[in-house]
């Protein structure tokens, strides 16, 4: 399907992608990887007047690893952190998590912010945020502000960001040393959103639910258990 018109800008600071997001009156989106956008366009769940592509703003991009967590900028592609052997200590449960996102091409482009951001119940970061508690860093015209994971999914496709607010780092507490976790992945069904996967670190709330709804994580004997 093609996809519906629109015009684009390609900023090269986060002021002025703000900026041009809040001059649409909230009918322009920005545009990270694409991988969850451009299929929402195609079937019109998603019909901007403009695209701002953040592509330029190499401040969103890096991981940073401390004794408070691992930090992710919103333009870190899942590519990256695979390729990052830090996270195998400073967090698995992310490592692993990422080895299932789609294939190759997708992880070479799709983003965590991108993926955060528009809540696709198919994805897998949303359900990793719910999980372990992340803090969600946003700026708007109305300044910065961070926003819980809990707080933050509002229902499928649905977030709490407004028009002019932009993701800009995801922040994941640390890992505490010898916590047990385990994850079954969905079925690799393309896009139908059906799909759910078990993700369990050691303190997963018996039948605690992502607000999404397209992610579940649960106590359960079927999730590997790992130290």
């Amino acid at each position: 399907m093609k996809l519906p018109p629109f015009a684009y800008a390609c900023p090269t600071t986060l002021p002025e992608a703000i900026e041009l997001l809040a001059s649409h009156d909230g009918d322009a989106k920005a545009i990270a990887g694409g991988q969850s956008l451009v299929p929402m366009l195609a079937f019109r769940l998603a019909q901007p007047t403009l695209l701002v592509d953040l592509r330029k703003l190499a401040d969103l991009r890096g991981i940073r690893i401390s004794d408070a967590g691992v930090t992710l900028g919103a333009m870190v592609r899942w590519r990256d952190i695979e390729d990052d052997d830090r996270l195998e200590t400073a967090h698995p449960l992310l490592k692993a998590a990422i080895a299932h996102v789609a294939h190759y091409q997708i992880r070479n482009r799709g983003t965590v912010g991108g993926s955060i951001a528009h809540a696709d119940p198919a994805a897998e970061m949303p359900g990793i945020a719910i999980t372990c508690d992340a803090e969600i860093a946003v700026v708007g015209k109305s300044g910065a502000h961070v926003i819980q994971a809990a707080d933050f999914f509002q229902g499928a496709l649905t977030t709490a960001l407004t028009p002019d607010e932009i993701i800009v780092e995801i922040r994941l507490p640390a890992w505490p040393a010898g916590r047990r976790w385990g994850i079954r992945p969905p079925p690799r069904r393309f896009r139908d959103g059906r799909g759910r996967g078990v993700l369990r670190p050691g303190r997963a709330r018996q039948g605690a639910q992502c607000p999404c709804r397209g992610h579940r994580r649960r106590r359960s004997a079927a999730a590997a258990d790992r130290g």
